[in-house]
């Protein structure tokens, strides 16, 4: 560990106060046939190494809440000191929180963030939404989604409208816009077939057609997929 750690402080040493390292889906590191692995202590041993040095940087880790407990074991094991080690839980979203992400960038007053004042996110994106569209989005995902993916799924479905919208003129989205685009989960099959197309549209001498190539690389992400005991 001792080449990582100097790269480390290199790095921070040029960037102060700027150093922060994501792990998102830090839950992989536990098999999922509950067998301690060497890739895991190995892993645990790493964030008990980090805890004990002094480095101007910050890592966060991402898990399910359901491993938070294993993961405090984990540590506890290394003797980390856990009061240095800061938690937070975050709340699943409402349907007020889903409808404010949804009107979020259409807003045309500043954002207050932290100690700064942001400019109004309607400078940057410059549309708006027909009166009474975001509920109808929000409505339709809570019905249509599991829990688990409405965040992912209402992004694809802001995305794909954001980027119908005309670089001129009159940029509002509106409920005939959103249900020509298709129902929660077809936007999100849409999306995929798109962006494969997309990349292998560029090679122009392929003999396989770009629709048969995105079924079959539909194919095989669903087979990538990782279902979990839950079902999630």
């Amino acid at each position: 560990h001792r080449l990582m750690f100097r790269s480390l402080e290199r790095l921070s040493a040029a960037l102060p106060d700027k150093l922060f390292f994501v792990i998102d889906q830090a839950e992989d590191v536990f098999p999922s046939d509950g067998c301690a692995s060497s890739d895991q202590s190995e892993f645990f041993n790493l964030l008990a190494l980090l805890s004990n040095v002094t480095l101007d940087l910050k890592l966060l880790l991402g898990m399910r809440s359901e491993y938070k407990a294993r993961f405090d074991e984990e540590l506890s094991a290394r003797d980390v000191d856990l009061s240095s080690v800061n938690s937070y839980y975050l709340n699943p979203i409402t349907e007020d929180g889903i409808v404010d992400a949804i009107v979020r960038p259409t807003m045309r007053e500043s954002v207050a963030w932290y100690h700064e004042t942001l400019p109004p996110p309607w400078e940057h994106y410059r549309f708006d939404y027909q009166k009474g569209l975001a509920q109808v989005i929000c409505t339709d995902l809570l019905r249509s989604a599991d829990p688990s993916s409405w965040l992912p799924v209402l992004q694809v479905i802001c995305d794909r409208l954001y980027s119908k919208l005309p670089p001129e003129g009159e940029r509002r989205i509106t409920l005939h816009d959103y249900r020509a685009a298709g129902s929660c989960n077809a936007q999100v099959s849409s999306h995929i077939e798109e962006k494969i197309i997309e990349f292998f549209s560029r090679d122009q001498t392929a003999r396989i057609s770009l629709a048969d190539k995105a079924d079959r690389w539909k194919t095989i992400l669903a087979e990538m997929a990782d279902v979990q005991l839950d079902g999630k």
